[in-house]
């Protein structure tokens, strides 16, 4: 029982560190600011709008041509670096390793279109699968108009601080008590690595 009790309270402490998480990773790769901005490609929403079979072929026409484009040395998907104590960005020529260096983070809802459309078909499992093309395929709700993006597995770093270790509350008109971490996390986009988004045009 005892084993029990304390397998519920390490699991719920986990819950709100692992949503702070991903709604923090949720921001970053989703916040234009950083991209570059040739990497930063913006489409009408009626081309987004995926409601037939030439559509989705165009749409993941576009994430394998990013994704072939981000294997050749290139500046136009990295920010570049800055010097200490500047604010112009330095070029950086770089490209992915291969495409299975490459992760894929897509809109369920726009996924679920794609699938739909052209990936539920079997004989339409071609070089244009996101799934035969990419190290991993996540499946993410975003922010701001992105409905996809691509980044090198290591493009993204974060870390999470642990404020006062482990904090209890007692809960008002019973005799249960709240455990849990406050746990702050702070990362960003290695802004020398190779990212690209496919955005909805606001």
């Amino acid at each position: 029982m005892m084993a029990q009790l304390a397998d519920r309270l390490t699991d719920s402490m986990k819950t709100k560190p692992i949503m702070d998480l991903n709604q923090k990773l949720t921001a970053i790769v989703c916040n234009k600011e950083n991209y570059n901005a040739k990497a930063w490609q913006e489409l009408k929403s009626e081309e987004l709008k995926i409601d037939s079979l030439d559509k989705a072929v165009s749409a993941l026409k576009k994430i394998k041509t990013a994704s072939n484009d981000m294997m050749e040395p290139s500046s136009d998907y990295n920010k570049g670096y800055q010097k200490p104590g500047t604010t112009p960005w330095n070029q950086v020529i770089t490209n992915c390793q291969s495409r299975k260096t490459q992760v894929l983070t897509i809109d369920p809802n726009f996924l679920d279109d794609l699938e739909i459309h052209f990936l539920s078909d079997v004989g339409n499992d071609s070089e244009l699968n996101p799934y035969k093309i990419f190290k991993e395929v996540i499946r993410k709700k975003l922010e701001n108009g992105v409905k996809a993006t691509i980044h090198d597995e290591k493009s993204i770093a974060y870390k999470a601080i642990n404020i006062g270790g482990i904090q209890s509350e007692k809960v008002f008109g019973s005799f249960n008590t709240k455990f849990g971490y406050r746990v702050k996390f702070i990362g960003g986009i290695l802004p020398f690595t190779n990212s690209w988004a496919l955005v909805e045009k606001k």
